[in-house]
């Protein structure tokens, strides 16, 4: 009458209700992994065809893929942080790259793409109690829809100052990112 073969899954049986959540969960997030490594596949073949795109990479494992625009400006201090970043979440499997940043267009510029989201990479360089909240003020002021933080130095590096920075952040700001993330010691967390 209700047109299902079976109104319910026969591989249930002898599962709790929890249990078989736990792996319609699981199967979901199996389901996502594999459509995200189809859309980084297709951004994989059209950025090694784009000439204006340098070290262009497809992890095969992860589903990962990373790309440098050519117009790209890597500062002289940080911008092996930012490669280092974008190693790391390349091997995450995250489509990530570093877009052009060109100064006749005027305004800020983001680093770059996460997936489909902007995102701009903050290094910090110094134990100071504003460290992240000027590292988030830099990303706000750029719009971005995910803030990056890179903690160069697992010293410098407290969940106390973390949170500490982000409430002295939202105080001050109601700009609010989708994401922000933070690289300790090549850990990638999200807050």
């Amino acid at each position: 009458m209700t047109g299902k073969v079976f109104p319910e899954t026969v591989y249930a049986a002898g599962f709790t209700g929890e249990e078989v959540k736990r792996i319609k969960d699981w199967g979901q997030k199996q389901f996502e992994r594999v459509k995200q490594y189809a859309i980084n596949y297709k951004a994989y073949q059209r950025l090694k065809k784009d000439p204006d795109y340098l070290d262009v990479a497809f992890d095969k494992k992860t589903g990962g893929v990373k790309a440098t625009h050519r117009l790209h400006n890597f500062d002289k201090k940080t911008g092996v942080y930012e490669k280092r970043v974008q190693d790391l979440l390349y091997k995450k499997g995250y489509k990530f790259t570093l877009d052009a940043e060109v100064s006749s267009i005027p305004g800020k510029k983001v680093d770059g793409k996460i997936n489909q989201f902007t995102h701009d990479i903050s290094t910090i360089r110094d134990i100071g109690g504003n460290a992240v909240k000027r590292a988030l003020n830099h990303s706000r002021k750029k719009n971005a829809d995910v803030a990056i933080l890179y903690f160069e130095n697992k010293s410098l590096f407290t969940k106390e100052r973390l949170e500490e920075g982000i409430k002295k952040y939202n105080g001050q700001s109601e700009y609010r990112f989708s994401k922000i993330i933070y690289i300790v010691s090549n850990d990638i967390n999200f807050h």
